[in-house]
């Protein structure tokens, strides 16, 4: 849960298309730097086992 955290308080949020941005890669919660965490029309899930 530390690790959701991190990654979502050390996102780039881009005003101007209203989008979420991985600034880092993260192998437990399969995330790649650069992806869109969240946007208008997308929210990305993630499994918390």
């Amino acid at each position: 849960m530390s690790e959701l955290r991190e990654l979502f308080n050390e996102a780039f949020r881009d005003r101007e298309r209203a989008e979420l941005v991985a600034l880092t890669s993260n192998e437990a919660l399969e995330v790649e730097r650069g992806e869109v965490l969240r946007g208008p029309r997308y929210y990305r899930v993630f499994s918390l086992e």
